[in-house]
């Protein structure tokens, strides 16, 4: 068992979840801003619904345009 174990953390198995964290924490850095919306909107009137989160979000940092 050890030996699997070892082989899979040199397979690099292992960095995967300190990737994801990674990738998760530039994610919330880049969505800072709409982040904080949401939560001083949470902080005043304690409920949101999900087109409430989405016209905050958009009203902060409305989608790039993709070139389609």
């Amino acid at each position: 068992m050890l030996l699997a174990t070892m082989s899979m953390s040199s397979s690099g198995v292992a960095s995967t979840p300190q990737r994801r964290y990674g990738e998760a924490g530039s994610l919330l850095r880049e969505h800072r801003t709409a982040l904080d919306a949401v939560a001083a909107a949470l902080l005043e009137r304690e409920v949101l619904t999900g087109v409430d989160v989405e016209a905050i979000v958009q009203a902060v940092a409305p989608p790039p345009d993709r070139g389609s």
